[in-house]
């Protein structure tokens, strides 16, 4: 199931499971919801999380100097991902991701 973990006007981030046909619509379920800059996390196995960002369609900018401020983070200014954020990080990561785009 894909559950809202953060909702403000220019952003929202969405908890989505480790699963095969997650792993299918992630970009997808990205771009259906492009009003606005979109992070998709999902929980690895090791316990870490998978971040990818997706800015606004209407404003791709931003998520590639979002994700940099965290390690093994890469992509380009409208989609970027964070491959690796440690289990303790993904709050911080909000935090950033909605000072970022407000």
């Amino acid at each position: 199931m894909i559950a809202k973990i953060f909702d403000c006007p220019h952003a929202a981030a969405y908890q989505i499971p480790k699963a095969t046909w997650a792993r299918r619509v992630r970009g997808v379920f990205g771009n259906d919801l492009a009003n606005r800059a979109q992070a998709a996390i999902t929980k690895l196995s090791d316990g870490n999380v998978l971040v990818s960002v997706y800015a606004a369609l209407n404003n791709k900018r931003g998520a590639d100097e979002a994700c940099r401020q965290f390690a093994t983070a890469g992509g380009h200014a409208a989609t970027a991902r964070i491959n690796q954020l440690p289990e303790e990080k993904p709050n911080h990561f909000i935090n950033t991701f909605s000072d970022f785009y407000k």
